[in-house]
């Protein structure tokens, strides 16, 4: 049983599928008598509590009318929740701003930090186990910790636990201190139509190993037949044919698919950090001892060019 305070990262008032299943997974972790306390700094609050069904708490944190919300609110939040609950483990998706906002919680309150975990165990002597990542993926190490603690976790890094149901929502009154150091002018949001990866379950990849851009349609017909989109590793996005918002891996987005295609993808310890999630990983790769392989759960050394018409074929043939 543990006391867990999770941070609940927002986009445009939506919280983000990461926090979601970081939420849910805390779930697991806090037992039926610890408590799973959900900060939510801009959610919206007609709908955060159906996105958060694994928190017991969920507190809002609304910026002043007319004022963008400054970087420092959530860590000055945050560290006010810490100082006043006390819970035995901060859980924090491991994104861009969750990794920043992780490094300024463990500095001002003086608790130790767990960066890039891909698991994380509690223990009957109120220590717990993780694996983190090290070096872009290169080394991994298990890691043991008294509590508290703060950890950052991968997507996806928790098995969902089942709800009991809704949790409370109140709005956080405290305010924290005037800081006039840093002013944000402006928000501007992603792209309309810029696809949100971490709510797609099925995902097809394509490496270099794809040959030409002209190949690249053959994945997109596999991907409409799975219902899925079309994705890529970063040599592929450097050579400029498929979008940035669309390459996963260490400098790119994290995804926890249910399945993952990947063509012609090596699978450099960059690229597998931002795919360690998946459920299920298909690897198609002429080279034999290609690192992706090891990461995969089902591997073919065939040709991807010529397994994609076929492929594509057999799932039309399937669908109702």
């Amino acid at each position: 049983m543990v006391d867990v305070l999770c941070f609940a990262e927002t986009t445009d008032g939506t919280v983000t599928q990461a926090s979601r299943q970081l939420v849910a997974g805390a779930r697991g972790l806090a037992g039926a008598a610890g408590e799973v306390v959900a900060l939510a700094c801009g959610a919206d609050p007609s709908q955060v509590a159906a996105w958060l069904p694994g928190a017991d708490d969920i507190l809002l944190y609304q910026a002043a009318a007319n004022v963008p919300e400054a970087p420092w609110h959530a860590h000055a939040v945050l560290r006010h929740l810490v100082e006043t609950r006390q819970p035995d483990l901060v859980l924090i998706a491991n994104t861009c701003s969750g990794t920043a906002l992780a490094g300024f919680l463990a500095g001002t309150t003086g608790m130790p930090l767990l960066a890039s975990c891909i698991d994380l165990t509690l223990r009957p002597d109120s220590s717990i186990t993780a694996h983190a990542q090290l070096y872009g993926g290169k080394a991994e190490a298990a890691v043991e910790c008294r509590l508290p603690t703060i950890v950052l976790l991968a997507v996806g890094a928790l098995p969902a636990a089942p709800a009991a149901g809704q949790g409370r929502v109140s709005e956080i009154a405290w305010r924290p201190p005037e800081d006039t150091r840093v002013e944000v002018e402006a928000l501007t949001n992603a792209a309309p139509d810029e696809l949100d990866l971490s709510r797609v379950e099925r995902l097809v990849c394509v490496g270099r190993g794809i040959g030409s851009s002209e190949n690249i349609a053959l994945a997109r017909d596999l991907a409409d037949a799975l219902g899925g989109e079309v994705v890529a590793s970063r040599p592929v996005i450097d050579r400029g044919w498929i979008a940035k918002s669309r390459q996963v891996g260490k400098s790119g987005k994290t995804v926890a698919p249910r399945l993952y295609i990947a063509l012609g993808v090596s699978g450099a310890p960059e690229h597998l950090e931002g795919v360690q999630s998946a459920d299920c990983i298909v690897a198609v790769n002429t080279d034999p001892t290609a690192p992706i392989f090891a990461a995969a759960d089902i591997g073919a050394t065939c040709d991807a060019l010529d397994l994609l018409p076929r492929l594509t074929a057999s799932l039309r043939a399937i669908a109702p």
